[in-house]
């Protein structure tokens, strides 16, 4: 085929014209917003934001494509350069973008996209609406979003006013942090709480707890002396149940002296008010402690029942730095 002569190619644009219709700007600038989106996303947003027009928007993609302002990849719609990005977005009021940049997550997370949906939200945060919030929420506990990311959310939104719903959020933070192997960052943030002291005993003892079973990646003594000082605070039957579970697991694979009695004590909790993970690390306590006494058949044994997805079953991550 011979090739298209030069005069006849669209031209590349770095401008945004005044002569662009509405229906134009609303198209660039969800294209600008996402991340090479499809004809899909486009339609969905426009109805999401009510700004869908009598004229088709495949025809408007077309024509922009056409006049050089789009570009289709196999990966999705672009704008034609970074230039004319930025130019869009720097045309598009705060308000209209952070409406669409919401938009674009809730319609991400309906399509089943909830990783792009967590990212979308996180150029928002923590200025959004109720429900971005909410959604924010709502995605930060979805298994495909990951726990790094899922961490990020949470932080950029937010942090809940009252004590208990900002202790929830706390350890939410802290879980998600830890099993995205960033432990030194968990560690820095529990420290600062648990120095506010801006609780009572029992949510101490959580705070003290959770150290402790962090620490436990890298420092062995500071992980049982932290959990020693959570069970001396006036914890609850549930607080208990978790912290000694905890305790007799990492007592019993750092070789402790008292591992038998704690492991004891902690079956004896677990009994009278299960907590969660508490069986599997009630598990590979007694595992431990059999591998121990050399009795590897019946440590097998033992093992052989834990679930291995369990996050409470997970060898501990290293940080960044190695240690």
């Amino acid at each position: 085929m011979p090739e298209t002569p030069l005069t006849n190619r669209p031209k590349m644009h770095t401008g945004v014209p005044s002569s662009l219709t509405t229906a134009h700007r609303s198209v660039m600038r969800a294209v600008a917003v996402a991340d090479a989106p499809g004809l899909w996303f486009l339609e969905a947003v426009a109805a999401h934001t009510g700004t869908t027009s009598d004229e088709r928007i495949d025809a408007t993609v077309e024509e922009l494509i056409a006049r050089g302002f789009l570009v289709d990849t196999a990966a999705g719609l672009r704008l034609s350069s970074i230039a004319l990005r930025d130019d869009v977005l720097r045309d598009t009021p705060p308000s209209v973008r952070q409406a669409l940049r919401e938009a674009a997550a809730e319609v991400l997370a309906d399509a089943g996209r909830p990783a792009q949906a967590a990212r979308q939200l996180l150029r928002v945060l923590p200025a959004v609406s109720r429900s971005a919030s909410a959604l924010a929420a709502r995605l930060a506990v979805d298994p495909a979003v990951g726990p790094s990311l899922a961490a990020d959310l949470l932080l950029a939104a937010p942090a809940p006013g009252a004590a208990e719903a900002r202790l929830a959020w706390l350890v939410d933070v802290a879980d998600n942090l830890y099993l995205a192997g960033r432990v030194d960052e968990t560690l820095r943030m529990l420290h600062r709480e648990v120095a506010a002291d801006r609780y009572g005993p029992r949510q101490r003892a959580m705070l003290l707890g959770r150290l402790g079973a962090y620490y436990a990646t890298q420092r062995p003594s500071l992980s049982l002396t932290y959990l020693g000082r959570a069970l001396n605070q006036e914890l609850d039957v549930a607080g208990r149940s978790w912290t000694l579970t905890m305790l007799a697991s990492l007592a019993a694979r750092f070789g402790h002296p008292d591992a038998a009695e704690l492991v004891a004590a902690a079956q004896r909790a677990h009994e009278r008010s299960p907590s969660p993970g508490g069986a599997i690390r009630l598990a590979l306590a007694n595992a431990a402690r059999a591998t121990a006494c050399g009795d590897l058949p019946r440590a097998a044994r033992i093992l052989r029942e834990v679930d291995a997805g369990e996050p409470a079953a997970r060898p501990p991550r290293p940080t960044r730095s190695g240690r």
